[in-house]
């Protein structure tokens, strides 16, 4: 359903057999009515380094665990290849400022893997703070809720609770384990790599990235003054080190901001991503719903007079009606979903992934920024090992802009 990008997908590149085969069968496939097969041929690539070193390959796509991106990342960038690669963009601290240093020294075009802020809701969202609905914004909160085993990144089983496939002679374990310490072959890790402070830093590079790009994206803020973190495994007790209960404050003293994360995987309450202003609130998901303060300094008079009701939101944008409706009585809240897979353009479904990676592909083409590009990656990589940090080592962490390090 989507337009065609013009694009071929020439190569594949993965450590399990099985998986290259299911990537190729799809790569060689034409789904659209009358589309144009290429003549390119579709090649599958034993390893990355292999692929990078293929004169006819021009961008690449890294979806591997998060421990390969960064060195991934390096490498493409040093062979002249363009990037769009999966958040979180760097497992360490290092990490980030090889994957910066590298993408600014060379000519490549580099995206880091957001969807959100390609959304209608969020152009949206964009103009509403740009004309200070909300009023002086000084607390926003983000959060993360599932209640499943699938959603805690319990993954080594099918539908019927049968072993998935792979052992050592389908999988390239030493290429998976990349820049990890070695350890012997293991399922559980492969399936469940982001349960393992080894290949991902949990809650935080799975998702508190997403929410990160998110309010980045609408205002701006950078990297934190300061953070703390907090929680622990207190549902899943299996072997995961990664935190199943998560609390996250941001402080930036010198935007009057604080910005809190909390997440859950035992509890599937949605609570939403609220922007929380002097005047009006915003949450931000599939929809809109701005929600005037009831001590609000500039709708005093209209909540007085009777004209916007504080129980009930008085703006609220849904993209399947195309426009913003005022809203003047309480009404039912449209409590949206996280905006994380389609949008709705001139009443068209549209997937928003789709619409992340076209913009990356037109500016390939033609040498402008993409939105989520290096500057933004390493704002979030920082920020990102921040909270990491501070969980691990039970302490506050800051920020040092001078010397650019993490203290």
């Amino acid at each position: 359903m989507q337009d065609d990008l013009n694009v071929a997908i020439t190569g594949i590149c993965d450590v399990f057999d099985l998986h290259a085969e299911r990537g190729l069968a799809t790569a060689r496939n034409t789904v659209r009515a009358g589309g144009a097969k290429s003549d390119l041929p579709v090649k599958r690539y034993l390893s990355y380094q292999e692929m990078l070193d293929d004169k006819n390959i021009d961008a690449v796509m890294i979806a591997t665990p998060d421990h390969n991106h960064a060195p991934i990342t390096v490498a493409a960038a040093k062979a002249g290849k363009h990037v769009y690669c999966e958040k979180a963009p760097a497992h360490s601290e290092e990490q980030v400022f090889d994957v910066y240093n590298t993408v600014k020294n060379s000519n490549i075009v580099y995206q880091l893997g957001h969807q959100v802020p390609q959304s209608v809701v969020f152009q949206q969202a964009k103009d509403i703070v740009k004309k200070d609905i909300l009023g002086k914004i000084t607390l926003i909160e983000t959060t993360t809720n599932r209640n499943t085993a699938d959603g805690a990144w319990i993954r080594d089983r099918d539908a019927n609770g049968n072993p998935k496939p792979g052992d050592e002679k389908s999988i390239d374990w030493d290429q998976w384990l990349g820049p990890a310490p070695k350890v012997p072959f293991s399922l559980d890790r492969y399936y469940n790599w982001t349960k393992f402070f080894d290949y991902d830093i949990g809650l935080i590079g799975q998702l508190f990235t997403h929410e990160f790009d998110a309010v980045n994206q609408l205002l701006h803020i950078g990297i934190p003054k300061s953070v703390v973190s907090s929680g622990g495994i207190y549902f899943w007790k299996d072997n995961r080190e990664m935190a199943d209960m998560l609390n996250c404050v941001f402080e930036y003293p010198d935007k009057d901001l604080s910005l809190l994360y909390s997440a859950s995987l035992s509890s599937s309450r949605s609570r939403g991503r609220i922007f929380m202003g002097h005047d009006a609130s915003m949450e931000l998901g599939n929809s809109i719903d701005i929600t005037a303060d009831r001590d609000s300094t500039r709708y005093q008079k209209q909540i007085k007079d009777g004209l916007i009701d504080t129980s009930g939101p008085m703006i609220s944008f849904n993209p399947t009606s195309g426009k913003v409706d005022a809203v003047t009585s309480a009404t039912e809240k449209y409590y949206a979903a996280r905006g994380l897979i389609s949008t709705n353009i001139n009443g068209r479904e549209v997937d928003i992934t789709y619409l992340h990676i076209r913009e990356w592909i037109d500016c390939i083409r033609s040498g402008k920024t993409p939105s989520a590009n290096i500057e933004m990656a390493f704002q979030e990589g920082i920020t990102c090992m921040m909270a990491h940090k501070a969980y691990v080592e039970k302490r506050r962490v800051e920020w040092d802009p001078v010397n650019r390090k993490i203290v």
